[in-house]
């Protein structure tokens, strides 16, 4: 079969064939229908990631929407084996099956994206309706979809901050309160101050870094910072004061300690909320053979989610 394979942690999947994967006791082998590419599959093929290393070559990827032997499309959210591939091995247990009047193009945007969006929002912070919302790193796929659940989940505000003149322009489409520029500014902190409106009692925060201390001082007292991307850097000398100024709750979050039950329901929400539309973002659908560039350009941090069709 045809897979996205990796020879070397650091290197770009190299499309071509390989042997069929094999299934073991309580896994089937199913047909992949779409694949998403993700930051957390960069970060594992560049051999630094904090979780296991897989060994290699191997085909890459994490989740799908595959085929059952019914023919009936189930999302997988943790394959056992690569999912940019024609076939990969699934645990049967580990299925979702798909809503109604949603596509694979979505049910994998409703995915890791949504889950990391939707989760870090419902799990990470416990947001509660009437709060008010900042989504630090809102042009990519989790923003725009952590804005749209935000707003969905009943914040009575929500703003999201981007690096790029173009990311912001997709961030106001959305309906946001106000949008802020990420650009380095000195006086960052001051306007995210003014855009929160009495300060903020939750920050998404995806990008980490400079962004996250000027944010501190816009949240309002008691507010949650949950902490799930750092794509503007990776560590930051963070003042105890600024935390404790605030009475501020700063968190972690993975969809990965989710338990199977929160991660099928809080998928379901998501998936649901595209299927009716009130959750949207740009899907681009890329064919296999096409899946080292897409793999590049999500290094790139496209304003879209790239789908990988086998």
């Amino acid at each position: 079969m045809k897979a996205a394979v990796l020879h070397g942690f650091g290197q770009v999947p190299v499309v071509e064939e390989c042997d069929e994967p094999e299934a073991g006791d309580g896994e089937e082998v199913l047909d992949v229908i779409a694949a998403g590419i993700n930051p957390v599959d960069l970060a594992i093929a560049s051999g630094g990631f904090y979780g296991p290393r897989p060994q290699l070559p191997a085909p890459v990827g994490s989740e799908a929407v595959v085929r059952g032997g019914d023919g009936r499309l189930s999302y997988l959210p943790k394959a056992v084996s690569g999912t940019l591939a024609e076939r990969a091995v699934v645990r049967t247990d580990s299925l979702i099956a798909l809503p109604d009047g949603i596509s694979p193009g979505q049910a994998v945007a409703a995915g890791v994206a949504g889950l990391a969006a939707w989760g870090s929002l419902q799990h990470g912070a416990g947001l509660r309706s009437g709060e008010s919302v900042l989504v630090l790193g809102a042009s990519g796929a989790v923003g725009q979809i952590a804005i749209q659940a935000a707003q969905l989940l009943g914040a009575s505000r929500v703003v999201g901050a981007a690096r790029s003149e173009e990311g912001l322009e997709h961030v106001a489409e959305l309906g946001v309160d106000a949008t802020v520029a990420l650009d380095g500014g000195a006086d960052l902190g001051e306007r995210l101050s003014a855009a929160a409106d009495g300060g903020f009692d939750v920050c998404i925060d995806l990008v980490y870094g400079p962004p996250l201390l000027a944010a501190l001082g816009a949240m309002a007292p008691l507010g949650r910072i949950v902490q799930v991307g750092s794509a503007a850097a990776p560590d930051v000398t963070l003042p105890a004061a600024a935390l404790r100024a605030r009475n501020l709750l700063l968190t972690g979050y993975t969809s990965a300690r989710l338990s199977p039950e929160q991660r099928a329901a809080t998928y379901l929400a998501v998936a649901g909320a595209f299927a009716a539309g009130t959750v949207a973002i740009e899907i681009e659908e890329i064919p296999l053979e096409n899946a080292a560039q897409a793999w590049s350009r999500q290094a790139g941090s496209p304003h879209h989610k790239l789908v990988v069709v086998p």
